[in-house]
């Protein structure tokens, strides 16, 4: 699992526990090997816990004198427009396909050092019962929180488009979805991207791996492949796509299939994230002379990265950082005067070697 996916819970837990022990500023707080043993955590969950606090301006860090206590009230001059962020994705999502780094909460929590960072993860069905609560929720809050919706549903991001919340959609916006922002990577370059690399390589058939959770980014990405193969004057016949299930046996299934069914053909797999490239590397022997490229520019820590994909040029940190900034621009207007912005981030193609 992502090793993110906890960092935001330990950190308000160690928030939790400064402000209960009665600390002023400049008092010395607990190493990171004592905040792991008190918190029952590794040394590494602990330390990233207590760099977001940095951040937050709530822990002081310094070489050689250890951690100390900073800043136990919020800014009061006017530069926090809210309170908290509460993140909202699949625990899928996390784990399979990197998003959530530690990087892109640091890059949240450094541009708005006050903020209380909140998660909270799709339950597998009533998505919008879920969100409908939890706005319900956060609308008794004294400060109004902002939203980061990351692989939404279009019926989720309407709701936040109604409740008048600052929103920010991570991973594609819906048609017709009005009020928020968007932040998204160019699916149209990273689409043509791949298309291009399986032309160069000489594949004779194109295999396209898809999410069965097929959203607006994903529609942009087929449609840019889809059209590049068709300039170079690959027939519809030697294109298949499949929308595959989160069940890896299914998922193996189906790809040996295509091999087989390709024996004696040069095939390129054109996977959308570096767990579905992953599972057709593991299927296929070393001296098959398929090629597997990958779209996902954001992969899992551990994964195999064998496979080439287009290279984001900004990072997670920069992500967190205009998230950031789009939340604040979206609280400072009023929800009529709303224009929808969306922030495309640009792609290095793969190398046509």
């Amino acid at each position: 699992m992502n090793a993110s996916l906890g960092v935001i819970e330990l950190a308000n837990r160690i928030e939790n526990d400064i402000k209960s022990r009665s600390f002023s500023e400049g008092d010395p707080y607990d190493t990171t090997a004592e905040t792991a043993r008190r918190f029952g955590v590794s040394t590494s969950s602990a330390n990233r816990a207590l760099q977001l606090l940095t951040k937050k301006g709530l822990i002081v860090r310094k070489q050689r004198s250890g951690a100390s206590i900073g800043c136990l009230t919020a800014p009061t001059d006017g530069t926090l427009a809210l309170d908290s962020i509460y993140i909202v994705l699949s625990a899928r999502a996390a784990q399979t396909e990197g998003i959530l780094s530690f990087d892109f909460l640091q890059g949240i929590q450094e541009e708005l050092p006050g903020i209380t960072l909140q998660q909270r993860f799709f339950p597998q069905t009533d998505h919008l019962d879920f969100i409908n609560q939890l706005i319900a929720e956060t609308l008794k809050e004294a400060k109004r929180p902002g939203f980061v919706l990351i692989r939404s549903s279009a019926e989720v991001q309407r709701a936040l488009s109604l409740s008048g919340l600052p929103t920010v959609i991570s991973g594609g916006i819906y048609p017709s979805i009005t009020g928020v922002c968007s932040i998204d990577r160019d699916h149209t370059a990273i689409g043509k991207s791949l298309a291009e690399s399986a032309i160069h390589a000489d594949c004779q058939k194109h295999v396209i791996l898809m999410r069965s959770d097929f959203g607006p980014g994903d529609r942009t990405y087929v449609r840019s492949l889809l059209d590049r193969l068709g300039e170079a004057g690959v027939a519809l016949s030697d294109i298949a796509m499949e929308l595959l299930p989160p069940d890896e046996k299914v998922i193996r299934a189906i790809i040996s299939d295509h091999l087989k069914a390709g024996k004696g053909q040069k095939l390129s797999f054109l996977c959308k994230n570096s767990y579905l490239a992953e599972q057709v590397m593991r299927e296929m022997g070393s001296r098959d002379p398929h090629k597997v490229f990958m779209a996902d520019c954001y992969v899992t820590e551990g994964a195999d990265t064998s496979a080439p994909f287009p290279t984001p040029t900004w990072g997670q940190g920069r992500i967190g950082t205009e998230i950031a900034r789009l939340l604040v621009q979206q609280n400072e207007k009023p929800m009529t005067d709303r224009n929808v912005t969306e922030l495309v981030i640009p792609i290095e193609p793969i190398p046509l070697i």
